[in-house]
């Protein structure tokens, strides 16, 4: 999976238009690694991830600052920078980007799908040492959205015994910077979290069985 510059900022909760450098980077990194890292109840998977979130982000500022004259810019490229996909693949934070083009755009890349990201922290209340961080990813058909204008993406996570033996279960992510939580009484179901747009809405649906 590829890591850009929003989801990193997500993961290590560097606000979206929060102004950054690279004290401010190494210090969410440190508190974030702190919280994932396998000897404090997370994963290796997890501590590798914010990991490179700290190197995604670095890298930004370095090429940001060695910009010494302005680049043309293309006509209808991704406005995020971050183009690291498949052609035939948008990700959700180029859309956003590319929204007020969104035809020319759609004509000229011809995308398939759209992806997109999202962490999903699942925590017992009554044992929040418990804590489980899932990194979901999750693709919808282009055509789809150029017909409702609404991104849904759908996923489904299998929660382990530690958390599934515990009946009050808050349910939290963060889609474009914005936090969405509930706290849920059942052990199994189904959970929504819509971030609304003036350009679109994005919905995550999430099964927790």
């Amino acid at each position: 999976m590829k890591v850009d510059v929003m989801l990193a900022r997500e993961i290590l909760e560097l606000t979206e238009g929060q102004a950054y450098d690279e004290s401010a980077v190494n210090a969410a990194y440190r508190k974030a690694i702190k919280a994932v890292h396998p000897d404090a109840g997370g994963t290796a998977a997890l501590a590798t991830l914010v990991t490179e979130c700290r190197e995604v982000l670095l890298e930004a500022l370095k090429e940001n600052n060695t910009k010494s004259q302005p680049q043309e810019k293309k006509q209808n490229t991704p406005a995020s920078g971050n183009w690291a996909f498949h052609r035939k693949m948008v990700d959700l934070g180029t859309l956003y980007g590319v929204y007020p083009d969104l035809q020319d755009y759609a004509e000229e890349y011809n995308p398939e799908l759209i992806e997109a990201n999202f962490l999903v922290k699942l925590v017992p209340l009554l044992a929040p040492r418990q804590e489980l961080k899932v990194l979901v990813t999750a693709v919808m058909p282009f055509d789809e959205f150029l017909e409702n204008r609404e991104a849904v993406f759908e996923a489904k996570i299998e929660l382990p015994h530690t958390i599934r033996k515990h009946r009050l279960l808050k349910v939290e992510t963060c889609i474009r910077s914005r936090v969405f939580s509930i706290v849920s009484t059942k052990k199994q179901g189904e959970w929504e979290a819509c971030y609304r747009h003036p350009r679109f809405n994005t919905t995550l649906r999430v099964v927790l069985a």
